[in-house]
């Protein structure tokens, strides 16, 4: 359900408009920032004291309002005062553990609409002016922290740079949309399907206990064609791509599908580093395993590894251990340098805000990056098509799970998600809040063969006061 709008002077909880023009009017609106709590510690044999940390408790905002209409008998306002309590007091939030309720606001001298969080307490009727008409009450609404957050909710919508034809980021974008200048997407199917690849002939080059290469359409994981490598016996089978051109000191995803004819067996992606002469550097790096099997979608192994000094090229070799004759077969050999999309959340507000992220899958190890303050999250799981993690960092909603569906708010939205918590590695929730009037640069990156991962960033612009001129 859509948030009513409202005019000057109007309020509304839940959906529920009270205020002016309404049977339901305020007469007084107060607030108390509640007395913080002040860990300071008093000098040894001195007067006075060192000051530590102040912690703010959630405001409380307090009404004076009635149920009034002139000329009506007090049928309609008591009735009217009854309709209020109830949504003032919803018992599903107050026996929920998390629930809040959303109060807005459009106060009087302010332009804009503005809100809180929190649960509404303490709404009490004063009698004896009834048959006049009229229902005095007072109401308070216990805030779940010291802010006013703008009605509007800012977003956007990331995706991973490289796509099969169809995928990458759909406009339209919101600026400022960024394409890294070290980004490339190299896809190295030896396929004839629309999706980007590089050239077949002379690249592949079959290594141990194969007798050919090919092309086939026995099996593909996507588009028509995948390689075809026939292993003659038991033992570790591999074969080998050279050579992909790389920068020292940038970071390598790379990923692949692969399938067996038969039976299963561990299947292992690994990459040679070379110099400008073609020489190694170092022993290979494991970018992943995985057991291959029969399946119809095969099975993924992906990795991100550091180019270290001196490398000029890549060497990928991808092996099997057979334990007898079988065909292995490749698909969808993806390799991506560098960063994908970036956009930026600009809080336009005076204080913290604390921004909402979803992840919707297909994807492996997806993470955030804040561009110029070493700030970055990483959930170290992979997400099925359409399977959406959540990562909420408003204080009191904060967690990080899956789940199908986070509504409308997400600043509103109970955690009903399984929980992703023993998969993030990174920084903690608490650093990823934008201070008042911060622009922070995002860029998001996955492991997603596909290209069709998104990354949504969701925030509202935080204020100390009830109302202003910025939404």
């Amino acid at each position: 359900m859509s948030d009513p709008i409202l005019s000057s002077g109007q309020y509304s909880i839940d959906g529920l408009v009270f205020g002016a023009g309404q049977s339901v009017s305020i007469a007084k609106t107060a607030i108390s920032p509640g007395n913080s709590i002040a860990q300071d510690v008093q000098l040894v044999n001195n007067d006075g004291r060192r000051f530590g940390f102040d912690v703010l408790p959630g405001m409380a905002i307090s009404f004076t309002g009635q149920a009034f209409r002139q000329g009506d008998t007090g049928l309609a306002q008591m009735d009217a005062y009854d309709a209020f309590a109830a949504a003032w007091e919803k018992k599903t939030v107050r026996w929920t553990p998390g629930a809040i309720s959303v109060l807005r606001m459009f106060y009087r001298g302010s332009s804009v609409t503005r809100r809180v969080y929190g649960r509404g307490r303490n709404c009490a009727p004063v009698l004896g002016m009834v048959n006049q008409g009229y229902v005095p009450f007072t109401a308070d609404f216990d805030c779940a922290d010291n802010t006013f957050y703008g009605d509007v909710l800012n977003s956007f919508t990331l995706g991973t740079a490289f796509a099969f034809s169809g995928g990458g980021v759909a406009p339209p974008l919101t600026p400022p949309v960024a394409l890294a200048a070290v980004q490339t997407a190299n896809n190295m199917v030896p396929a004839a399907d629309s999706d980007f690849e590089l050239p077949w002939t002379g690249n592949w080059v079959a290594q141990t206990l194969i007798s050919s290469l090919g092309q086939s359409t026995d099996w593909a994981a996507i588009g028509t064609y995948s390689m075809k490598a026939a292993i003659t016996g038991a033992g570790t089978a591999s074969v080998k791509y050279a050579n992909l051109s790389v920068v020292a000191g940038l970071s390598y995803e790379a990923a692949m599908r692969v399938r067996v004819s038969s039976g299963s067996g561990t299947a292992t992606l690994t990459g040679q580093w070379l110099n400008g002469a073609l020489a190694n550097i170092g022993s290979p790096v494991t970018f992943g395993t995985a057991t291959a099997t029969t399946g119809s979608t095969g099975v993924q192994i992906s990795g991100l590894q550091a180019a270290p000094t001196g490398a000029a090229w890549l060497a990928l070799s991808v092996s099997y251990a057979a334990s007898g004759a079988v065909s292995f077969y490749v698909d969808t050999v993806v390799v991506t340098q560098g960063v994908y999309y970036g956009n930026a959340i600009l809080n336009s507000g005076t204080t913290d805000t604390w921004p909402v992220i979803t992840i919707t899958g297909p994807c492996t190890n997806p993470s955030i990056i804040y561009q110029g303050n070493s700030v970055s999250l990483l959930l170290q799981t992979s997400l099925a098509a359409n399977q959406t993690a959540v990562i909420s960092t408003v204080p009191w909603n904060r967690y990080v799970g899956v789940t199908s569906s986070i509504g409308a708010d997400p600043y509103g939205a109970t955690p009903v998600a399984a929980s992703l918590a023993g998969v993030v590695r990174g920084n903690s929730l608490d650093s990823l809040m934008v201070p008042g009037g911060a622009s922070v640069p995002v860029t998001y990156s996955s492991q997603d063969l596909t290209g069709t991962s998104r990354c949504t960033v969701s925030w509202r612009n935080a204020f100390k006061m009830i109302g202003g001129s910025v939404p």
